[in-house]
């Protein structure tokens, strides 16, 4: 019998091949879509944690070396810019919060310089001064934390934050709500702007007549 003849040596065929691993390799784009949007949120997630605890530790006296913290920090989206704002407004009327209103207005201050582009407008921006025109009818029904709240918009607008029209929006709505605890805000919101305001117009005076 003739011995078959073979074209390819037995011993040109490697016996274990290794294939080449690529650094990046390819996902189904769905996946890597998911894989983005888990990262993004470990990220934004890992963000607020830090915030909270700038929060936690704000005093008028740490406040320049805070800011210098969360200068370092990641905001650079809308999302993660409106909820630091929160963040911020949600210890505004902790019970803690009058006493400390100027440090938080401050701190809305310096994030005002951080602009964000817009996930709803294409070619637009936001910054915290878009968020914090919201808090102005946002009330708790605790005395105390309507009190902070009304501090705090009154130092946003000494701050340049908030615009005199929303002031006097603000006033007007405390004086037609006729009870004791708007009346109390009332108070303390023109203890804290009334002067800015008298060095402007007699608002006060115009208060009266319509009240009247």
């Amino acid at each position: 019998m003739e011995q078959e003849n073979s074209n390819v040596p037995s011993n040109s065929i490697p016996q274990d091949v290794i294939l080449h691993k690529a650094e990046s390799p390819w996902r189904p784009r769905r996946k890597q879509d998911q894989t983005e949007t888990d990262e993004d949120t470990k990220v934004t997630a890992e963000l607020y944690k830090k915030v909270r605890s700038i929060l936690n530790k704000l005093t008028p006296q740490k406040f320049q070396s805070l800011v210098k913290q969360l200068s370092k920090m990641e905001i650079n989206t809308e999302e993660r810019l409106n909820g630091v704002t929160d963040l911020i407004f949600e210890r505004v009327i902790d019970i803690r919060g009058p006493c400390y209103c100027v440090a938080y207005a401050s701190m809305c201050r310096y994030l005002a310089m951080i602009k964000v582009q817009s996930t709803s407008k294409q070619g637009e921006y936001r910054n915290v001064k878009n968020y914090v025109r919201n808090w102005k009818s946002q009330k708790s029904k605790k005395k105390n934390r309507a009190l902070g709240n009304i501090r705090f918009v009154g130092e946003l607008f000494n701050l340049k934050m908030l615009t005199e029209n929303i002031m006097h929006d603000c006033v007007f709505k405390l004086l037609r709500a006729q009870d004791e605890k708007s009346l109390e805000c009332l108070c303390r919101l023109l203890s804290t702007i009334g002067k800015e305001l008298d060095t402007k117009k007699p608002w006060l005076e115009s208060y009266l007549i319509n009240k009247q």
